[in-house]
């Protein structure tokens, strides 16, 4: 059964997706499709400061979540919406989850915040939000207001039947706006005088409302009442009422779309007045009509409500709720029309009994009979269900859930007493027996009492990334990994757990191993072949993964806690690419008491992986194997990483055959500088933080610094430091060291900044830095209130000092090694968030790292201030946390080499569990590009004005040249496909054309005209032919 399930968080709505998409109703299904909210008149105004903290925001209702525009599914960056009024304004305010503001994803440069003049379009190229207002609700004129996250604000007034085009921007709304980021989310808040909308409101008045949002990291274009192509359509709008009072309904979860019980919950927030409030779901189904369900709760401020409901049939459905007044049926809030669909697994079986038995199915009897034969047909729950089967004598029976069958065989747990509630999904029956079969199939002998039950899972198994959201992608000559995630059933540790997995016969599983096993005392897993099992009467070799562990339950499995398969697919010459097939697997455990009904993964077949590594570029991503305890796997993983052209492997131990370079991430962590061996002896040296606590944990590995005044000193301190740094280059025999900084220069998040201390010490340097009289007083508060500009660049200036010690005990190790730093690029925002200024380490290091995405301004910035100092620019495969269920994204041909091109050094690819073959395949071609041409990456040297180029942006034309040969590289990253042709410029007669990856001869082609397909790119070589 899929399930699909709406999850509010604290930065906004965050969509669970499996199989099943909610989306807003095709067709009409007898239900009020527009959403409805009644928002609640204040007595004191907000504070139009973008913080949204005024009371008035807990007194209305909280309208989310967002769809995305046209497609009718939930945005992945999710947005919560606030209305509430007086007599002369209303007032709006928007919480949106932007992932690229959340520091840890170093992407903050995406955010697009540029337009500062009022009206002009280039606003919607910025991250901005919409709000529509059609007050006599007439559907031909409405009021347009849109504002970006400086606060700069577009508005017009709207009629007619093409009101964008004819958008009057003469209109000006008077509205007051304030907008801020946050560590992952920004905030806006307006207040629209109702003057300038010539209205006057009273309670009761009903407006048309459209709100909506353009998010541009993601390219996302989201509303919260469902939408068409555009924004502008007010027949389309949502719907407000104004009120004297409402219920500020927040957290809506909808639930999951599993066959039966559903529950739909909501909460109050702290300091809401008690409220008697009714939740009403109205399932429909095509062809039938309404099936309305309610549950009356009483709620105090803080309070959750909760309604369950059911969904009895598979097939689409849609799903409308309410919250209203039970009294007098006041309707607060009622969501616009969304669908879903429900895929029940169906069990069907068929019983031949030599007595009487009982059937259950979670604890339901489902038939009953006497001696002869019955039939059963019941539908499976998602996740765990019960069939149990009491008798009185010999039973014999077969079952199938689709394809899957199983028998009355030894697999089952037996009983001869029934115990309370046997035959449910709660009852613990580790200490039942497994049956032993008395004679042949079946269960029990003549005249024999016995109860017996099997555990069937649906929906256990599961791979991270969410590859089952459309496809894993494999390359010919490739060994990936799949991360499997072991997981047990709620309640209940699985011993015996295998996950089986069925493969075409082209494909091998050559291994799977944990992580950490030897550090934290687990076995780990294990892989054998278990032959041949058919699929739709196709053969497939069977594997089975044992873990060597119990199996317990787990709310968040992190990467750790997984396991990683290798699969292998050989060099079949591209005749198996473009292919696409299918994986099955499932969980069997406790000697087969426990099944999984088998799931499909889809699996896509590209063609052979022909990259090469080059010699001086850097093509850098991160290895798994440094952690695994099958290093025969993590080796063959590495080598086929190689195969895609990968050189450098953030890795960190000593590892002989690892095909490139050893890159060791620096970290005062335990693992790696570990500071406590001194401050055991010194405690007086540790760093005191801004919290006034000094950082010394002996237990908590990552809390161990020594005062930063001391080590840009030459101290005993760091002279323990700097050794500590050669010990562990040499013990791990690595060749490049990278200092990963993107620490708070507050010292305020929950990695301790190793630089940022308050200590005495550390205060007077301050002081000196800031040239500030001795009477002036520096404490964290006074410092971050009046001094915190001098103490960003206080801050910048001792990483940039310690980052040259560093490197300097780097090379003490081995002359030969490099030290690199990885940070964003240059901006107010890597200076004051990360505690980076590039100028400061122009010349001081070997090599800088930044990333992700292509900051156009930032880019510039940092290659200027750098200097002769090389750059390698990164980009990053989101989702990079396990919890997330997102479909991964991949690294286009057209991205890789646009990050070789605008960096000087190679680039960086984050992060290896997230790859699969189609950013393996893109590399591999890149690489070769680069390395066969590799004289020409590093040298850099550009001369665009060798050809002219037409049907594509002249930014995504670039030429590499040394004066006898050209590079001609025509980037597309967009989702359309272009036409463009290229007319080579002083182009003599001795120079040929050479089509790179069609691998043609176009002569002395003075004009190319070619295709250049959606995110990939076209190459030329232009030389005289030898």
């Amino acid at each position: 059964m899929s399930e699909g399930r709406l999850v509010s968080k604290a930065a906004g709505w965050v969509w669970l997706l499996a199989s099943v998409v909610w989306c807003v109703m095709p067709v009409v299904w007898g239900a009020e499709e527009v959403g409805m909210v009644r928002i609640a008149k204040v007595a004191t105004p907000p504070s139009i400061d973008g913080e949204l903290r005024d009371a008035c925001w807990n007194e209305t209702p909280e309208m989310a979540p967002f769809v995305l525009q046209g497609q009718k599914v939930v945005a992945r960056e999710q947005t919560c919406a606030y209305l509430a009024w007086d007599d002369e304004r209303l007032y709006v305010a928007f919480r949106c989850r932007e992932t690229c503001l959340d520091p840890v994803n170093n992407q903050m440069a995406q955010f697009r915040a540029a337009t500062t003049e009022k009206d002009h379009n280039a606003i919607f190229s910025d991250d901005c939000l919409l709000l529509l207002l059609d007050t006599d609700t007439d559907h031909s004129t409405f009021f347009d207001l849109c504002v970006n996250a400086l606060g700069t604000v577009n508005d017009a007034r709207c009629a007619g039947d093409d009101p964008w085009s004819t958008r009057d921007k003469g209109w000006d709304s008077g509205v007051v706006v304030a907008a801020r980021r946050f560590d992952g989310f920004w905030c806006l808040e307006m207040a629209v005088p109702f003057a300038r909308l010539d209205a006057k409101v009273r309670e009761g008045e009903a407006w048309r409302v459209g709100l909506g949002r353009l998010q541009q990291s993601k390219g996302e274009r989201s509303t919260w009442q469902p939408m068409g192509q555009g924004f502008h359509d007010p027949a389309e709008f949502g719907e407000i009422v104004f009120a004297a009072q409402s219920a500020p309904v927040r957290g809506l979860d909808i639930g999951t779309s599993a066959f039966g019980e559903n529950q739909l919950t909501f909460t109050l927030p702290p300091g809401a007045p008690a409220m008697k409030l009714r939740t009403e779901v109205a399932v429909v189904y095509a062809g039938t009509g309404r099936k309305v369900s309610f549950t009356d709760t009483d709620l105090a401020g803080g309070g959750k409500a909760q309604h369950n409901y059911v969904l009895d049939r598979e097939g689409p459905f849609g799903i409308q709720c309410q919250i209203l007044d039970p009294a007098s049926l006041t309707v607060y809030y009622r969501s616009p029309l969304y669908c879903g669909e429900v895929a029940a697994s169906l069990l069907t079986g068929k019983i031949r009994a030599e007595a009487d038995y009982w059937v259950y199915v979670n604890g339901e009897e489902v038939l009953k009979g006497g001696k002869g034969e019955g039939e059963l047909r019941v539908p499976l729950f998602d996740g765990v269900n019960v069939l149990g089967i009491e008798t009185d004598g010999g039973i014999q029976g077969d079952f199938a859930v689709g394809p899957y069958s199983f028998t009355c065989d030894r697999r089952w747990k037996f009983s001869t007493v029934a115990h309370s509630g046997w035959a449910g999904q709660d009852y613990d029956d580790s200490a039942w027996d497994m049956m032993v079969p008395d004679r042949g199939p079946g269960f029990g002998p003549a005249g024999k009492k016995g109860f017996y039950r099997k555990t069937l899972v649906v929906g256990l198994s599961s791979f991270w990334p969410n590859w089952s959201a459309d496809a894993w992608s494999v390359a010919e000559n490739a060994v990936q990994q799949l991360l499997a995630v072991p997981q047990g059933l709620p309640g209940r540790t699985l011993r015996d757990y295998r996950l089986i997995l069925d493969v075409p016969t082209e494909f091998q599983v050559i291994g799977a191993s944990g992580f950490y096993g030897a550090s934290q005392g687990r076995k780990g897993f294990c892989v054998g072949n278990r032959g041949i099992a058919l699929h739709e009467g196709k053969e497939f070799y069977r594997y089975v993964v044992h873990a060597l562990d119990p199996v317990s339950f787990q709310k968040d499995s992190p990467e750790y806690r997984m396991c990683s398969i290798g699969i292998s697919l050989p060099d079949a010459g591209g005749q198996l690419a473009g292919r696409e097939t299918v994986f099955y697997h499932s969980v069997e455990a406790e000697d087969g008491a426990v099944m999984e009904i088998p799931q499909r993964l889809r699996v896509r077949v590209l063609p052979p992986l022909r990259g090469r590594q080059p010699l001086k570029y850097h093509w850098m991503t991160t290895t798994n194997s440094s952690r695994m305890d099958d290093l025969i796997l993590a080796e063959a993983l590495a080598q086929s990483m190689a195969r895609a052209g990968l050189n450098d492997f953030l890795h960190g131990e000593r590892y002989p055959r690892l095909p490139g370079t050893n890159v060791g991430m620096i970290t005062f962590n335990t693992w790696d500088v570990d500071c406590r061996p001194w401050l055991e002896k010194h405690p007086e040296d540790a760093m005191l933080g801004i919290d006034g606590k000094l950082r010394f944990d002996p237990v908590d590995a990552r809390r161990n610094l020594i005062s930063p005044a001391l080590l840009l000193r030459d101290t005993p301190a760091w002279a323990f430091v700097e050794q500590a740094v050669v010990d562990w280059v040499k013990a791990r025999g690595i060749q490049h060291v990278c200092w990963d900084y993107e620490y708070s220069v507050w010292d305020d998040k929950s990695a301790p900044t190793p630089v940022a201390g308050f200590g005495p010490q550390d205060v007077a340097d301050f002081r000196d830095f800031a040239k500030l009289p001795p009477e002036a007083e520096l404490t964290p508060q006074s410092i971050r209130e009046k001094h915190a500009e001098v103490w960003v660049r206080f801050m910048n200036r001792r990483m940039a000092d310690l980052a040259v010690r560093l490197g300097a005990a780097v090379r003490k190790a081995d002359p030969k090694a490099i030290f690199s730093v990885y940070s964003g690029y240059q901006s107010d925002e890597t200076r004051s968030v990360y505690g980076v200024d590039w100028t400061l380490l122009a010349g001081r290091i070997d090599l800088a790292l930044c990333g992700y995405g292509r900051p156009g301004q930032e880019l510039r910035e940092t290659l200027e201030v750098l200097g002769s100092t090389p750059l390698m620019a990164g980009d990053c495969i989101m989702p990079h946390d396990p919890p997330s269920r997102d479909f991964p994204t991949c690294i286009s041909k057209a991205t890789l080499l646009r990050r070789a091109v605008d960096g000087t050094a190679g680039i960086l690819v984050w992060w290896f569990p997230t790859l699969d073959g189609r950013t393996f395949f893109a590399s591999a071609e890149i690489s070769r590009l680069v390395a066969e041409h590799e004289d020409l990456f590093v040298t850099h040297q550009r001369d665009d004005s060798l050809v002219a180029a037409t049907g594509i942006p002249s930014d995504d034309v670039i030429v590499f040249t040394d004066g006898k040969k050209r590079l001609v590289l025509l980037l597309n990253e967009r989702n359309q496909a272009l036409k463009v042709t290229v007319v080579n410029q002083n182009l003599t007669p001795d120079l040929r054309v050479w089509d790179y990856f069609a691998a043609q001869d176009l002569g002395n082609a003075q004009a190319v005209t070619t295709d250049v397909a959606a995110h990939d790119v076209r190459v030329f070589v232009i030389e005289a032919k030898p």
